[in-house]
């Protein structure tokens, strides 16, 4: 089991109805703790392998046509969509660091479900980050979540300061880009399937 405080970690309280059975599987004991990174509060690795972190979410702007107005942002990301960058401002999308993600078998495409303040949403990831830090997302992720950073045509360079869940579906894509519907419709059913079987598996709702 894991000890000290990662062993006391417990999500927000808005998050974890919405967890449901994922709450079980985060004080499992096959549950690993992971190193930390930069923006993160906890990371783990689930049972099923699944990569599971609360983090702040910053705004990242790349492949849309607010980067020019971002000092860090970018024209391009790391994956392409037939030959040009994923649009930050229409795909829900998550940055994760190149090492990182090879290390637990994350590959470009693949899909999270996104958890904030309640609010259950899915994103793909696209976008390679630093190596020492963990938590950035799209402006359409933002938007998902409760935030919109485009305000009359203007970029709000703002991101969410924390209690951002993020639970990543190792090889649950195919290295290319879905659609913002698609990427929503195989998210939930992803989610709900690990969600809910192990809800049904264990012995009701966890206890926190």
């Amino acid at each position: 089991m894991p000890t000290g405080a990662q062993a006391n970690y417990l999500p927000p309280a808005s998050c974890r109805q919405v967890l449901g059975g994922v709450l079980q599987l985060l004080k499992s004991e096959r549950t690993i703790i992971l190193p930390y990174l930069t923006g993160a509060k906890h990371i783990c690795k689930l049972p099923g392998l699944q990569i599971y972190f609360e983090s702040s979410l910053q705004l990242d702007t790349d492949g849309s046509k607010y980067s020019a107005l971002d000092k860090t942002g970018q024209t391009g990301t790391s994956l392409q969509d037939q030959g040009h960058p994923v649009d930050s401002d229409r795909i829900p999308y998550f940055v994760l660091p190149k090492t990182f993600a090879s290390a637990h078998h994350i590959r470009l495409g693949d899909i999270a479900a996104v958890t904030h303040n309640g609010r259950l949403v899915f994103a793909m990831l696209a976008d390679h980050g630093p190596s020492w830090k963990i938590g950035e997302g799209s402006i359409a992720l933002h938007r998902l979540l409760g935030y919109e950073r485009i305000q009359q045509g203007r970029l709000h360079d703002l991101g969410i300061s924390g209690e951002v869940l993020t639970l990543v579906f190792p090889r649950s894509g195919n290295h290319t880009p879905q659609t913002p519907d698609r990427i929503q419709f195989k998210g939930s059913a992803l989610f709900n399937n690990l969600a809910h079987t192990q809800a049904r598996l264990g012995a009701g709702p966890a206890v926190i």
